[in-house]
């Protein structure tokens, strides 16, 4: 999940598939040849141990390559070689990903009143990251913490971090539980595609399959 509550669905997406960015079709593709190599015994359908070794294998592969990749990103901004990452030599080089001249992005006031408000959130979000991977040094991250900071869904201290952070913020009552009323409640993000009951459903359908995990006992 993000940190506002809703389900990452492009990871979630990237795990059972693999990166893609692909047209419709060409997921319907990837997906029929994902069920193909996922069928373990071959009988045309997928159980549930199926999926979890189909599952627990892209999770590996998605670690091994974030690691590999971080040494490489982690390296090419590591400008003085001094074995961390400041803040200012990520922040300069995202600045010139995102489309600014270099003498711009070293230069560039921190209020950045002139940015787009997806971009300044963007930068919000990552200062935010950057200070929770941040162990020994506020301005500065090793290679392990930069990891941490791009890919926090494999540190375990994130994950709590996160969790605790998405519960505080949907926890209307305050009592440290969070139930599938307030689940149901939070706000919809793109109000334009879905009616408010259809939306709430959809956050119950969610919260029953995915967060709650406890069995449910039928009375007969």
């Amino acid at each position: 999940m993000e940190r506002d509550g809703h389900l990452n669905k492009q990871f979630r997406k990237e795990v059972l598939l693999g990166s893609t960015n692909g047209s419709v079709t060409e997921d319907e593709k990837l997906l029929v040849s994902v069920h193909r190599k996922a069928d373990i015994n071959k009988d045309g359908f997928l159980d549930e141990k199926e999926l979890e070794i189909w599952i627990a294998k892209k999770v590996k592969e998605h670690f091994q390559k974030a690691v590999h990749e971080n040494i490489y990103i982690f390296t090419a901004l590591d400008k003085d070689h001094n074995g961390r990452v400041s803040w200012e030599e990520y922040h300069v080089n995202y600045m010139i990903e995102q489309g600014f001249n270099e003498t711009y992005a070293q230069k560039h006031p921190e209020n950045h009143k002139n940015l787009k408000r997806e971009v300044k959130e963007k930068i919000l979000l990552d200062k935010a990251a950057w200070s929770e991977a941040a162990n020994s040094d506020p301005d500065a991250l090793n290679i392990d913490e930069f990891l941490t900071f791009r890919h926090p869904e494999h540190s375990h201290v994130s994950l709590i971090n996160m969790v605790n952070d998405i519960i505080a913020s949907l926890d209307d009552n305050g009592d440290e539980m969070l139930t599938e009323q307030e689940f149901a409640e939070m706000p919809d993000p793109d109000e334009t595609n879905h009616s408010a009951s259809d939306w709430k459903q959809e956050r119950i359908r969610e919260f029953r399959e995915n967060i709650d995990l406890t069995p449910r006992w039928k009375s007969f």
